[in-house]
């Protein structure tokens, strides 16, 4: 709750507002219903549009409630959210005999099942 409030704060959210968002059920259930889909979901509104948030996305294995994958998904996936992301050009031509080939759908290391 209290990085909740720091970042509306930094925001400028106006009070009514905030006391609002946090008097609603779906924030303030209470320490002993708090589930780390709360942490992810609120870290979600947080960090929207960094990519940071992907990252969380992955590491919660995409199981935010209602999430599903996008309709316009490029159809080479066969359906799956992305796992990772292509090293970049500057690492191929400057490093290419060390880098694997790899595709979207391939996993890292932590990321195993």
């Amino acid at each position: 709750m209290d990085g909740i409030v720091a970042h509306m704060e930094m925001l400028s959210v106006p009070q009514a507002e905030m006391d609002a968002y946090l008097a609603s059920p779906e924030v303030s259930m209470g320490v002993a219903a708090f589930t780390i889909n709360d942490i992810f979901k609120e870290k979600w509104i947080a960090l929207f549009l960094h990519g940071e948030s992907w990252n969380d996305a992955r590491r919660f294995n995409y199981q935010y409630k209602d999430m599903t994958v996008p309709a316009n998904l490029n159809p080479d996936l066969g359906g799956q959210f992305i796992r990772r992301l292509p090293y970049p050009d500057s690492e191929i031509s400057r490093n290419g005999a060390n880098v694997p080939s790899v595709t979207l759908l391939d996993r890292i290391f932590w990321d195993a099942n």
